[in-house]
């Protein structure tokens, strides 16, 4: 699992990385789009066989805050804390 993806919600809008790295779900969803946009678009890094990290578009890595559990956007260097386990849709753990 490499390459540019997107990551969709449940509420059918798509994961966004601003450019201040918070994270938001785009709001713009059904068949009337063009596709998605450069901030909704990551490139999914396969780090090691069970785990990838994910870039934006805006060269940031997401990343996992210990101390407030939020999710952002703002490291520019990849550690333990952007590295991700893929799931299927029905949570079973994936090679990445």
């Amino acid at each position: 699992m490499t390459g540019t993806v997107i990551l969709e919600a449940s509420s059918g809008g798509y994961l966004c990385a601003l450019d201040d790295g918070t994270l938001t779900v785009s709001e713009e969803t059904g068949e009337d789009r063009q596709g998605p946009t450069a901030p909704e678009i990551f490139t999914m890094i396969k780090v090691t066989e069970a785990r990838v990290a994910f870039k934006t578009a805006y060269g940031r890595y997401v990343s996992l805050n210990e101390n407030s559990r939020a999710i952002t956007a703002r490291e520019e260097a990849m550690g333990v804390r952007e590295m991700w386990q893929p799931l299927t849709r029905d949570g079973v753990r994936t090679h990445a």
